[in-house]
């Protein structure tokens, strides 16, 4: 897969015209889609990917501590229904 260690795959990718990111990169480009104050997050791709991806690790590795797991995913309501293409 695009030259991605198949498996190996255990990780977050985002696909941007034929490319692929992973891990901080990939959530940073995706926070820049996001409305709120998440885009703010963005300017981050300047740190060195080596130092942003620790920092990734560490909130994948706590995520579930932090913010909680559900055993079930959460129906969403009518209006967001209607922002998914089915």
């Amino acid at each position: 897969m695009a030259g991605l260690p198949e498996n190996e795959l255990d990780t977050f990718i985002y696909v941007e015209n034929d490319r692929f990111f992973t891990k901080s990169t990939a959530a940073l480009k995706v926070l820049k889609q996001l409305s709120g104050l998440w885009p703010l997050f963005y300017p981050l791709l300047v740190v060195p990917k080596s130092v942003r991806d620790v920092l990734y690790n560490v909130i994948a590795r706590h995520r579930y501590l932090w913010f909680g797991k559900f055993d079930e995913c959460r129906l969403p309501d009518t209006s967001i229904q209607e922002r998914i293409l089915s």
